[in-house]
């Protein structure tokens, strides 16, 4: 099973500084005000595996690169389902077929729900449509890819490099970080 070490081309454990020389040659915007803290960049719109994003967030860890969450906007709501679909094979087919595959209704929610009640029960949080892959390694934390589609509609992909992601979110857990 192949782990990952870098997203996009881009290696986990980078500084800020060679995230943007990782990204040269690429068309994004980029605002430091849009920034939700010292800690996180966010770039819009660049592409990446094919696909245009909203926006991803890169997240760091003392000037490390620990998680990244790109976000998708589907063009037309009918392709929602779709598009996570097709995002999830591409990622099984790199890596392998996840196990923790979810596609969950709650009540007054079925799986028998025509497209339009099933978009109504995302946007209720009565559904949850998410797919993760872990990766083991040396270390007692696995390695993770999450999809997922949120209730306002957007496909979200993460990648957590565990090993820098946990040491960040204990850090944002104790301090303004």
């Amino acid at each position: 099973m192949e782990n990952f070490t870098s997203i996009f081309g881009i290696k986990f454990g980078i500084s800020k500084e060679d995230l943007f020389k990782s990204l040269e040659g690429r068309y994004y915007y980029y605002s430091d005000h849009q920034n939700p803290s010292p800690n996180s960049i966010i770039i819009n719109w660049i592409e990446i595996a094919g696909r245009k994003t909203d926006k991803i967030i890169f997240n760091f860890f003392e000037d490390k690169l620990c998680s990244t969450e790109a976000i998708f906007d589907p063009q037309f709501e009918e392709k929602l389902i779709e598009e996570y679909s097709e995002m999830k094979n591409e990622i099984s087919n790199k890596y392998f077929k996840s196990e923790n595959d979810y596609f969950e209704y709650e009540p007054p929610h079925y799986p028998t729900d025509d497209y339009y009640e099933t978009i109504k029960a995302l946007e209720k949080g009565h559904l949850k449509i998410e797919c993760w892959w872990n990766f083991s390694t040396n270390t007692d934390f696995d390695n993770y890819i999450i999809l997922k589609i949120s209730p306002n509609e957007k496909i979200h992909l993460k990648y957590e490099y565990t090993e820098l992601n946990r040491k960040y979110i204990e850090k944002l857990k104790t301090q303004d970080y």
